[in-house]
């Protein structure tokens, strides 16, 4: 029987048809998956979401042809989104938040023209578009594309990049979150060191402050801490008089050496300003700190051209709304500006050296002579303790000089007090020349001193003694008012056991002394088995001379 062959050829070419169209959509699939895992991997590799949405937008505009697309971030409820526009000539303005309860529904990523219409706004043209969620479903990026996808393998297409690119846009936010988390936490770890540095800063500072002495001899540490911690090139600290009318320089950082120098000896004038004069006055006045960045600019400074000054920040100190003085910091390093948070950091510091200080003038207002600024007699007796029992533990010796100044009351009744306080001052000084560091000066009582002298023994305090009327001696004002000093001497533990019994039998021996006719300027106390008689005159009985 004879074989058909048009049949057979007709039916191997419908094959042939079907399988080059199976082998086509084969290789557009695999195109297409290609493409996608290309796109993907981009998408994941952002390194913002600026740079996610231009390739984002530059794959769909490979895939589907010239669009005019325009990409829309959502990750900000009420608030102007972000936006990236392909293909306009001018970017679209969304003037209102797009509605996230439009976009949300159904779920599908490629989504009508009319949705968007409604979320955008009419002024964004649009015939589809991709929206792209989060794990939740809830709306974060959309794309808007100005022509709706007519094949089946675009839309295909569009489906699977939706769902790769809102999985890459969750990655990069979350990385993106993660990042800034961090840096807040660095930012945040910054400040607490930077907290941390200003509170052992502080607690410098209050240790130093707690040994200021009465003229303030370490407020130039102080001052050059504070400096350095604002970034200056020089500094003052000045204070209020006793009047609180007038700033003095009481320490500076930055000058010369020898200027330095002098201004703590008091050789150098420094110019007082009165409140409310010059820019450290008004800061002072009014208590409350002031940045000049351009004093040739600024009125209130006096004399720019003369000062040396280009920038300050002046920072009150004051306690209880008391003024106390000023800090200056100037000329910031680098020729930069100071900045307000300088002023915060500054003032941490200012308000710690103001308490400070406060506390130690009213500390040395409770222990110091008004008229001498030595130790009171309060305090000598709080520290003959301390050093009593220091010396009774350890086995060692301890002296105690009493001083009277004779013929001081004549002075004060023919010349007045003022030169009998010039007197009493100026004898001080003399002790204060004749003793160790580590001897104490204080005050006795009336026209009397008191000269506490640890690890001394009777023979050393005598000489201590002899030294002290020789250089009193020597002195022109005390001649030429014939006021001499008459020394008592005690020591422990060989003449006297506490502390009642050291001072007591020292005032007595300085009596002895005072009232001796032999113009004996020493008397040193007799031992612990001797009583001691204070005479009327003549002889001076059992004490024992130097």
């Amino acid at each position: 029987m004879p074989v058909d062959n048009t049949d057979i050829l007709h039916f191997d070419e419908d094959a042939l048809d079907l399988v080059s169209a199976r082998f086509a959509d084969l290789v557009a699939q695999d195109y297409q998956q290609r493409l996608l895992d290309q796109v993907a991997r981009q998408l994941f590799q952002a390194a913002h979401e600026e740079d996610f949405a231009q390739q984002l937008l530059r794959a769909i505009g490979q895939r589907c042809g010239e669009h005019r697309l325009l990409y829309v971030a959502l990750d900000e409820p009420g608030l102007t989104p972000f936006t990236l526009a392909h293909g306009f000539s001018q970017t679209p303005q969304i003037n209102r938040a797009p509605s996230r309860s439009l976009l949300s529904g159904g779920a599908r990523y490629l989504i009508e023209g009319s949705l968007v219409t409604l979320a955008l706004g009419p002024d964004v043209p649009a015939a589809a578009g991709l929206r792209l969620r989060n794990a939740s479903g809830t709306p974060t990026a959309l794309v808007t594309l100005d022509r709706q996808p007519d094949e089946n393998i675009v839309v295909d297409f569009l489906e699977r990049l939706g769902e790769r690119a809102s999985q890459a846009l969750a990655s990069l936010r979350l990385r993106e979150g993660l990042e800034q988390a961090g840096r807040a936490l660095h930012r945040q770890r910054q400040q607490m060191q930077k907290q941390s540095r200003l509170l052992n800063l502080m607690d410098d500072w209050t240790q130093v402050l707690s040994r200021l002495e009465d003229r303030y001899q370490q407020l130039e540490k102080l001052l050059e801490t504070a400096v350095n911690t604002l970034g200056g090139q020089k500094g003052s600290l000045m204070l209020l008089d006793e009047l609180q009318t007038e700033l003095i320089v009481r320490a500076t950082c930055g000058l010369e050496p020898e200027v330095q120098e002098r201004i703590r000896r008091g050789e150098h004038n420094c110019r007082r300003l009165k409140l409310g004069e010059g820019v450290a006055g008004k800061v002072a006045q009014t208590l409350q700190p002031m940045i000049v960045n351009q004093v040739d600019q600024e009125p209130v400074f006096l004399e720019p051209h003369l000062s040396q000054v280009t920038s300050i920040v002046c920072l009150p100190l004051h306690v209880d709304g008391l003024a106390l003085g000023v800090m200056n910091i100037t000329n910031k390093e680098r020729g930069r500006q100071f900045q307000p948070q300088h002023i915060e950091a500054g003032m941490k510091l200012a308000n710690q050296a103001a308490r400070a200080i406060n506390n130690s003038r009213l500390y040395h207002l409770a222990i110091l002579d008004p008229v001498t600024e030595v130790y009171s007699r309060n305090h000598l007796y709080q520290r003959t303790h301390d050093e009593l029992r220091r010396a009774r533990r350890y086995q060692r010796h301890l002296s105690l000089l009493a001083v009277n100044l004779q013929g001081l009351d004549e002075v004060r009744s023919h010349h007045g007090h003022e030169i009998g306080n010039q007197m009493e001052t100026l004898f001080t000084e003399v002790l204060l020349e004749c003793v160790r560091e580590t001897d104490m000066v204080a005050r006795l009582g009336d026209n009397c001193f008191a000269v506490l002298m640890p690890e001394t023994d009777a023979l050393s305090g005598m000489f201590a003694a002899e030294r002290i009327c020789q250089h009193s001696r020597e002195s022109e004002l005390l001649a030429r008012y014939y006021v001499t000093a008459h020394i008592g001497l005690c020591s422990f533990p060989d003449r006297a056991e506490n502390v009642l019994r050291l001072i007591s039998r020292a005032e007595m021996a300085m009596t002895l002394a005072a009232r001796s006719s032999d113009s004996l300027p020493v008397v040193m106390a007799p031992g612990l088995d001797v009583e001691m008689e204070i005479p009327c005159g003549g002889p001076i009985g059992r004490a024992v001379s130097a």
